[in-house]
């Protein structure tokens, strides 16, 4: 005999279960990229790095133009994505790529949050323009950083020596 599923002391919610979802909540459901999935997964850590920053560029766009249109809800998701993408990228920092290194990258990830925060809470496409411009020189940097890092061999660890823009290289 089948006895009813009973919560269980010091859970929330109905038995795990019992609650059936809606078809439309279902067939809602963004179905995933496999592309996007195997390029991902199969990227080094390089190209992840500029999938990121090329990301969060992306969902700036979206979102200071979803701002011009007077689309309140399409810029704070798209305003947040790009949150979510500094937050990452400064949580991934690794503090032994040189002290002086670390804290610049964490400064200019902290400076690009705020501006994101602020762009979305006033609504402003000048902070937007701002964490954009931002993110755009930090990808210049790491582009140059690897590209440098593939001339030299592909060695191991990205050496902070290393990291220079190409203002950097012009001027000697």
């Amino acid at each position: 005999m089948n006895k009813p599923k009973t919560a269980v002391a010091g859970t929330y919610g109905p038995p795990k279960g019992t609650l059936a979802k809606p078809a439309a909540a279902v067939a809602d459901k963004p179905k995933p990229n496999s592309y996007l999935e195997r390029a991902v997964m199969t990227a080094g850590k390089e190209q992840l790095l500029m999938m990121l920053l090329d990301g969060a560029i992306r969902f700036t766009d979206r979102g200071r133009e979803a701002i011009v249109a007077q689309d309140a809800t399409e810029a704070h998701t798209n305003l947040v994505r790009a949150q979510e993408i500094v937050t990452e990228l400064m949580a991934s920092l690794k503090a032994d790529i040189g002290s002086e290194i670390y804290r610049n990258l964490v400064g200019l990830y902290h400076f690009v949050y705020e501006r994101l925060v602020r762009a979305n809470v006033e609504k402003s496409t000048q902070m937007a323009d701002e964490a954009r411009q931002t993110l755009k020189g930090v990808r210049e940097m790491w582009a140059a950083a690897i590209d440098r890092m593939n001339e030299e061999g592909r060695p191991e660890e990205l050496n902070p020596s290393q990291i220079r823009t190409h203002r950097m290289d012009a001027e000697g």
